[in-house]
């Protein structure tokens, strides 16, 4: 309302109210707008200048005052790498470019960016970097890098004028994977983590120099994430060279995480607290004196602190700021100056009409499901097309959670059930049964059975359908348009001593609890769905090259219907359309570019086309079974930011 004023006054008010509410510093700038802009609106101009003066009170209490405890943004945008670390003198910060995949550096004074390694864009190098990490004299960066040539992850060091980087650890065996996790004080080795398939990890010391490793400790059990894994983290090695400070919870029943203390000969090693809570290191301070930890003891996640002597704490533990959400450390600097990086993830679930002729979009999607905004994912429709059964990932303190949720169209309602399960595969995808009385997803329940369970919708009570073994995994499942058949894709595991194939097609018989490999599954087969009638499985395998096949669904040979490239080795779950006519799938062919393309194959006429749809990481799709509605969802939207933080002045004062 340019022509009033009056509204005009009000709405650059409220702006400013907003700023404030938000603790942005934006906010003085708003309100001194209402008053360089809006002198004759003298109700609204008093209000601005009353929060005018309380700013200014404000800021000369803080210059006076100059130790409280202050947390700051420093870098803020889109594909903003939070995996990296702040240089010792703060500086300057090292990260992942990954508009390149190259190593790359921060100055955090003037917030310039250069490149320390150069390999070309994505079209020209698949390689990249992870996980850097800053010598203690500052002139030198340890890192990840991936060569796609070998397909192996190596060790590099590079110095900030170097042309050429070293290679520390090349990696000569399949499955192992090698990270650096600190520098020792002393600027010859680095401690690192020998990851050996998924059940082993090996801690030690890398020589620079010789390029020798001394194993100080073995960690051995399920290291997989996606299983639930227990693996350690957060290695860090105390400023005198002789402690290393990390988190594990070695339970796999257990919710804590617990912080242990590691002699740097890996001669003795001790638990730093005994709490039931979720403990994971940040960082050693400076001088050595405190251990910067994370604990959601006191209900959400806050930074704390203990102040130790050698290997031991001295006293309780120091509480430093609450609320601080689920982070990643980037490291302490001289100045006791912690860093800290966001990483908001962007899970949403949207529904689109579709022709169901043309196979084109009629309208934008609409975004579904408002509560819990950007943390919803893998939609399917009941049987009915009333209701949508999803996961919601809530990223944040205390943890992170996943939990099954029923949305009702008709009330707008949102329902958590209780899965009755100790945990449940995020990549599961949950699924309705045939006749919408329940709901299966692959999870582990409280004896420990990793399978298929199925999930009473009345008694909110779980039960395994199908139980695999510890050496085995699956991928994806679908129904039976019976209900008493189950068919799926499984092989075993990277560490199994079975590696005759890769993944093949199961079938289940619920009635009899016969397993059955499906006569003429590929010995590659992953990603499946059923066809309307059930006589079909599509199926998609894994790789930079997928094949889109069919096979019947009581055994025989496969047919190819088309192969198409794709950057990544992500999942991507066909979706037969309602009238059987189409298969959707999605594709991803440039890395540098987030949006994934979406397509459909007819099998009329064994051809692909393109539908007029661009979006991020698609997921998902599921069919309405009206046939002309479809629901998926998308994953790291690029139009959310990661943020990095600064915390100073929250140590206690030397006495």
């Amino acid at each position: 309302f340019p022509g009033n004023r009056e509204i005009a006054a009000k709405a650059q008010l409220h702006i400013g109210l907003c700023y404030e509410k938000l603790g942005l510093q934006e906010a003085p700038k708003a309100f001194q707008r209402v008053l360089d802009d809006f002198p004759e609106q003298k109700e609204v101009v008093r209000i601005a200048q009353e929060k005018l003066s309380v700013f200014m009170k404000a800021k000369t209490a803080m210059e006076k005052a100059g130790g409280e405890l202050n947390m700051r943004k420093v870098w803020a945008g889109p594909r903003i790498d939070i995996l990296g670390e702040v240089s010792s003198d703060g500086k300057y910060l090292c990260f992942t470019d990954w508009d390149t995949g190259d190593l790359a550096i921060r100055d955090l004074a003037t917030g310039k960016n250069r490149r320390i390694t150069d390999k070309g864009p994505w079209t020209k190098s698949m390689a990249f970097a992870m996980f850097p990490k800053w010598s203690p004299d500052g002139q030198s960066l340890a890192y990840v890098w991936f060569n796609p040539k070998t397909s192996q992850f190596e060790l590099h060091l590079v110095g900030l004028e170097d042309s050429q980087p070293r290679i520390l650890f090349e990696n000569k065996e399949e499955d192992v994977y090698i990270q650096p996790f600190d520098w020792h004080p002393d600027n010859k080795q680095i401690l690192v983590g020998i990851y050996k398939v998924e059940d082993m990890l090996e801690i030690g010391f890398l020589s620079v120099v010789d390029k020798t490793i001394r194993i100080v400790k073995t960690f051995k059990g399920n290291m997989s994430a996606n299983r639930g894994g227990i693996s350690p983290w957060g290695f860090v090695i105390s400023p005198d060279g002789r402690t290393i400070a990390y988190d594990y919870h070695p339970e796999k029943t257990s919710n804590s995480r617990d912080i242990f203390l590691l002699s740097s000969e890996g001669t003795h090693e001790q638990k730093l607290f005994d709490h039931p809570a979720f403990d994971f290191v940040c960082n050693w301070t400076a001088d050595g004196r405190y251990l910067l930890f994370a604990s959601d003891r006191t209900g959400d996640l806050g930074l704390w602190a203990v102040q130790m002597e050698g290997e031991k704490p001295l006293a309780a533990p120091i509480f430093i700021k609450a609320d601080m959400g689920m982070f990643a450390p980037l490291g302490c600097t001289q100045q006791n100056q912690l860093y800290v990086g966001y990483q908001k993830e962007g899970y949403d679930i949207y529904l689109a009409e579709i022709d169901p002729v043309t196979g084109q979009f009629s309208a934008p999607p609409i975004k579904q499901v408002r509560l819990y905004e950007g943390c919803n994912a893998f939609p399917e429709f009941s049987p009915d097309g009333k209701y949508l059964t999803y996961t919601s990932i809530r990223v944040g303190a205390p943890r992170n959670t996943y939990s099954l949720c029923i949305y009702s169209f008709d009330r707008n309602e949102v329902r958590e059930i209780d899965t009755g399960l100790e945990v449940f595969s995020l990549w599961s995808y949950p699924q309705w049964k045939p006749d919408g009385q329940a709901i299966s997803l692959i999870g582990r329940d409280r004896q420990g059975r990793w399978g298929i369970h199925l999930i009473d919708l009345v008694a909110e009570t779980s039960s395994p359908l199908v139980v695999y073994g510890e050496n085995e995994t699956m991928y994806r499942y679908r129904w039976a348009n019976d209900g008493q058949t189950l068919f799926y894709t499984k092989g075993p595991r990277r560490n199994s001593s079975d590696q005759q194939r890769s993944s093949m097609i199961y079938t289940f018989d619920l009635k009899t609890g016969q397993e059955k490999i499906l006569p003429g599954s590929p010995d590659d087969a992953c990603d499946i769905d059923i066809s309307p009638d059930g006589k079909w499985l599509v199926d998609l395998n894994r790789g930079f090259k997928r094949t889109m096949r069919i096979i019947p669904t009581t055994g025989g040979d496969p047919q190819d219907l088309f192969s198409f490239d794709v950057t990544g080795t992500m999942f991507i779950s066909p979706a037969w359309s309602v009238d059987g006519k189409y298969i959707y799938f999605s594709t991803k062919s440039d890395l540098s570019n987030p949006e994934w393309d979406m397509w459909r194959f007819s099998l009329e006429e064994k051809k692909a086309e393109k539908i007029n749809l661009n979006t991020v990481s698609f997921r998902h799709l599921s069919p309405h079974p009206d046939g002309r509605h479809v629901i998926f969802s998308t994953e790291n939207d690029s139009t959310q930011d990661s943020e990095i933080w600064v915390l100073e002045n929250f140590l206690p004062k030397k006495k």
